[in-house]
C-alpha cells in the first residue's frame, strides 16, 4: 500500500509555490523599479516629450533584471528557493555590472531615438529611420540574453555583450520564441492590466530563462571543460 504523501508534497502544493514565487519576484522587481512605476503612473503612455525622464526612470532596471533572472533561474534549476533573501542577495551582488550594462543599453536606445527624431526633420532623413529602428530592436534583443548571462556567470561586460549578440543569432529560433512570448505578455497586460500587473514581469522573465536555460548550461559545460583542460 502506497504511503501517504507528507504535507508540502503534491502537484497543487507545487503549483501554489510557483505562483507565489512568481508573484513575489514580480513585486520585488517593481519595488526596485519604483521610479519607473511613478513615471508610468504620472505620464502613462504619453512619452513623446518625456524621453529623458523615461531614460532616468529606466536606469535602475538593470540590477532588478539581473536579480529577477537569477531568482527564476534558481527556481528552474532547483525547484526551490528562499525567494526574498535570494532576490536581494542577487540584486546586491550584481548591482554594479548590471547597472553599467543597463546604462549602456538605455543610452544606446535613447541616442537611436534622438537620431530618428533628428533625421526625420531632414529632407531625406526618413531613409535612415529603418536603420535606427533595427538598431533599437537589436539592442533590445541583446539585452534579453545579456541579463540572464550576467545573472549566472562572472564575465566581463564586453564578453556578455559579445556572447549575447552571437547567441541571439545562433539560436534564432529561441529569439523568435522569446519575442513572441513578450508580445503575448504585452497583449495580456493590455487586456487584463489589473490582474496581469501582479505576475507579468516575473512570469515573462521565467519564460525567457526557461527558453535560455540550455544555452546557459551549454556555456557552463564549456567553461568547466576549459578549466579542467587548463588544470591538466
Amino acid at each position: 500500500m502506497a504511503s501517504k504523501k507528507e504535507f508540502g508534497e503534491g502537484p497543487m502544493y507545487t503549483l501554489f509555490n510557483y505562483i507565489m514565487w512568481i508573484f513575489a519576484s514580480n513585486m520585488y522587481f517593481m519595488l526596485c523599479n519604483i521610479l519607473l512605476v511613478i513615471y508610468l503612473l504620472s505620464f502613462g503612455k504619453d512619452i513623446s516629450s518625456t524621453y529623458v525622464l523615461l531614460y532616468l526612470a529606466l536606469l535602475p532596471m538593470g540590477p532588478a533584471l539581473a536579480a529577477i533572472y537569477a531568482t527564476v533561474g534558481k527556481i528552474i534549476r532547483e525547484k526551490d528557493i528562499s525567494i526574498t533573501s535570494y532576490f536581494f542577495k542577487s540584486y546586491k551582488s550584481n548591482f554594479k555590472q548590471a547597472f553599467i550594462l543597463g546604462f549602456i543599453e538605455c543610452t544606446a536606445i535613447l541616442v537611436s531615438i534622438v537620431d530618428i527624431k533628428y533625421f526625420s526633420a531632414m529632407k531625406y532623413g526618413n531613409y535612415f529611420t529603418p536603420f535606427f529602428i533595427a538598431l533599437i530592436v537589436l539592442i533590445f534583443i541583446i539585452g534579453l540574453y545579456a541579463f540572464p548571462l550576467l545573472s549566472r556567470f562572472y564575465l566581463k561586460t564586453t564578453d556578455i555583450i559579445k556572447f549575447s549578440f552571437v547567441y541571439s543569432i545562433k539560436k534564432i529560433h529561441i529569439t523568435f520564441f522569446i519575442l513572441t512570448s513578450i508580445v503575448c505578455a504585452g497583449f495580456i497586460l493590455y487586456t487584463i492590466p489589473n490582474i496581469a500587473i501582479f505576475f507579468i514581469f516575473g512570469g515573462i522573465c521565467y519564460v525567457i530563462m526557461f527558453y535560455e536555460i540550455k544555452i546557459l548550461n551549454e556555456l557552463e559545460s564549456k567553461s568547466t571543460k576549459t578549466e579542467s583542460e587548463e588544470e591538466l
